[in-house]
């Protein structure tokens, strides 16, 4: 990467850019963004966040006792309830702090580099500028997809726009670090894994704020 050459003075700091991006892109989602962004019922498929619940799962919220874990009536009670009966209000929340979120995550997914390859490079900041880029190239790509999926009026973008974040993501991984085909396709797969509870886990806890301050 030239970046990590020094030559940054012909680059915009990758700071800057993702900010500049991750808030257009996120500008922009609202546009194609479904109009409701929460759904418990399972009647509208098109919902960014699906929380399936029968009617018997949510008769149960009520039947929760003391022989119930005391963190699982917690989460329950106090993080879910508010986000099913009021969805509007706890969707304001969410949104606004969703940027927060993966922004959060740009450290989390450079320090998942560092695991993987400190005997490549052992200082943390070229491993966060690798991980500025990547999201800003995956926020580019995530709204493109959802523009043609909203135009299209089918999940087309989202299709095409995935495989091609972890092609480029193996080329970035390859000319970065410089290891093996092998290696280096063994190590993005643990990255991409690892990377993916990272997110469900920081949506999941977002999820239970937003409850908290429903």
């Amino acid at each position: 990467m030239e970046h990590w050459r020094g030559r940054r003075a012909r680059y915009v700091a990758p700071l800057r850019l993702y900010l500049f991006v991750s808030f257009v892109s996120f500008l922009l989602l609202t546009a194609f963004a479904p109009d409701s962004f929460f759904d418990a019922t399972g009647d509208n498929p098109d919902a960014a966040m699906q929380i399936f619940l029968t009617e018997n799962d949510r008769a149960g919220l009520d039947d929760l006792g003391a022989d119930d874990p005391a963190l699982v009536r917690w989460v329950l009670q106090r993080g879910l309830r508010p986000v099913i009966e009021a969805p509007e209000r706890a969707e304001a929340f969410f949104v606004q702090r969703l940027p927060w979120v993966f922004f959060s995550l740009v450290p989390v997914f450079a320090a998942m580099l560092r695991l993987l390859y400190r005997q490549r490079e052992r200082f943390f900041v070229p491993h966060l500028v690798f991980a500025l880029h990547f999201f800003t190239t995956a926020f580019m790509l995530y709204v493109a997809g959802a523009a043609v999926n909203a135009l299209s009026g089918t999940l087309l973008g989202s299709a095409i726009s995935l495989p091609i974040l972890l092609v480029l993501l193996f080329l970035s991984l390859r000319r970065a670090y410089r290891e093996p085909p092998v290696k280096t396709l063994a190590k993005q797969a643990c990255l991409v894994a690892a990377h993916g509870v990272a997110v469900m886990t920081a949506l999941f806890l977002l999820l239970i704020v937003t409850g908290l301050s429903a």
